[in-house]
């Protein structure tokens, strides 16, 4: 190969082809990085929710307060969510703190947008500990078994079976057990 054009077109199409071929293993190794921080997260969401189940109890009046902070969007509420960081400091769980630290901070509440992010996954490990809000608040329904175990009436009566009974705070259950007690009053209050 003695001809000068055709080993310059060489060196070129090889320069060519090692660019692509580095451009293909930078994308692909980004791509990898991008996957593995979404399966540490989606880990970290898992073990987060399996904590929020385990110490369920310890979080009580904490669920319905993140839910209606998540759910007014003409102001930024935060103190549930700063009760959520601080409760979750005090248990003697290592591994759920770390796992919640990874994902949630008080520093969270200084970027509303990040903030109002974190509401909403903080509500995903709600449902994915298995943790649901019973009903909805303003509803006026007659009282079943689950209202009877899961509510109080304003008052501190527990409801009767049969009775009508308008939902003030709505309960939180892991199934059928209550982790947040929900509040009733009696007949039809507009709300």
């Amino acid at each position: 190969m003695s001809n000068p054009k055709l080993m310059y077109l060489s060196g070129l199409i090889l320069a060519v082809l090692a660019v692509g071929y580095g451009s293909f293993c930078l994308l692909r190794s980004r791509r990898a990085r991008q996957d593995n921080r979404a399966a540490l997260n989606e880990r970290a969401l898992a073990a987060v929710a399996a904590g929020i189940r385990r110490h369920a109890a310890e979080f009580d009046g904490l669920f319905e307060g993140l839910y209606q902070a998540a759910k007014i969007q003409n102001s930024l509420i935060v103190d549930a969510y700063i009760e959520w960081c601080d409760r979750v400091g005090q248990l003697g769980d290592i591994s759920f703190q770390s796992s919640f630290s990874s994902l949630f901070s008080k520093e969270d509440i200084q970027n509303e947008t990040l903030c109002r992010e974190k509401y909403q996954l903080l509500l995903r490990c709600f449902a994915q500990a298995g943790i649901s809000r019973d009903r909805h608040q303003g509803l006026c329904c007659k009282a079943d078994a689950v209202m009877q175990q899961a509510y109080i009436v304003a008052g501190g009566n527990q409801p009767q079976i049969g009775m009508e009974y308008t939902i003030i705070k709505p309960a939180w259950l892991i199934g059928r057990n209550v982790v947040e007690y929900g509040m009733v009053m009696p007949g039809f209050v507009d709300l």
